[in-house]
């Protein structure tokens, strides 16, 4: 879980920008969390907030501060205004831009103040001045608003977890932190979408070869079958696949004089559908799509 904190503070600035559908009261938010929390461990679950996963060790591991420090690093950017005059920059104004001026600066912050960066994705655009230390600084941010939402990043299979990647673009860099922290805690994962692959943990439903069979019955008895050119292929993620690929399950039926065969689900084609259904025409050279349909 991810206890809502300053990404959802700055998330309900503008919410629907934030995909929020209304306005949202932070303080309220952070009861309900606290709460759910608590009626999970009063039975028996073990919670784990992402701030304390990204911070575990960080005390007295060398390498586990390191590795938090170089996440860090790889958020936070640093560039020139690119609107002022070139000829007010000197060569060692440059430094203060770089790689390494950032590496002092993450060095001496407090592993709470790296995960505040991590959650907020900042770039900092620094401007030189006449005046003090000689440079101005503005901000701007790509908070992880959303992230309280920890189910969406990925998937669960019984052979690991398989990374999502999500649609909305205030969504893409949750996927990595929540990577980050699997890995941290010894949690195997075994694969990750990637573009133009689609994936939404909240759309996924586990299925095991029982329900796959189920769902393969349930749509034979509420729909006529295809013309005997016709093949078609149920499109879904199973708990038994070791990750989204484009071959079939190994389990396959023969109903009513045709062959139904469990697919995994076309990340690249189905959005946010729960179960789909594609007929495929079947010719000696290839197969076509000739019509698809899904339930949500």
């Amino acid at each position: 879980m991810c206890q809502p904190g300053l990404p959802k503070l700055m998330g309900s600035l503008h919410p629907a920008g934030s995909l929020y559908e209304k306005p949202v009261n932070t303080l309220d938010s952070l009861n309900q969390h606290i709460n759910f929390k608590r009626v999970l461990a009063e039975n028996g679950v073990r919670v784990m907030d992402v701030r304390d996963v990204l911070m575990l060790d960080t005390d007295c591991d060398v390498g586990a501060r390191v590795e938090l420090e170089e996440f860090a690093s790889q958020v936070l950017k640093y560039e020139m205004d690119k609107s002022c005059d070139s000829r007010l920059i000197k060569k060692e104004d440059l430094f203060y831009v770089g790689n390494n001026y950032k590496r002092q600066v993450l060095q001496a912050m407090s592993s709470d103040q790296l995960v505040d960066i991590i959650m907020t994705n900042p770039t900092v655009t620094v401007t030189p001045s006449l005046r003090d230390t000689n440079f101005t600084a503005s901000y701007s941010f790509l908070p992880l608003s959303n992230i309280v939402f920890t189910r969406d990043q990925q998937i669960t299979t019984c052979n690991g977890i398989v990374m999502a990647n999500l649609s909305s673009q205030q969504r893409k860099n949750e996927v990595d932190l929540m990577k980050f922290s699997f890995r941290k805690l010894g949690l195997r994962v075994i694969g990750q979408i990637t573009d133009p692959g689609r994936l939404e943990g909240g759309d996924f439903f586990p299925a095991g070869k029982k329900r796959l069979q189920q769902i393969v019955n349930s749509y034979l008895l509420n729909y006529p079958p295809p013309p005997p050119f016709f093949k078609a292929r149920i499109c879904a993620l199973s708990a038994s696949a070791s990750a989204p690929t484009s071959r079939p399950f190994s389990s396959s039926w023969t109903t009513t004089g045709w062959e139904l065969a469990a697919w995994p689900l076309s990340t690249t084609s189905l959005r946010r559908t729960r179960t789909a259904c594609i007929w495929t025409a079947c010719s000696t050279s290839s197969a076509a799509t000739a019509a698809s349909c899904s339930r949500r």
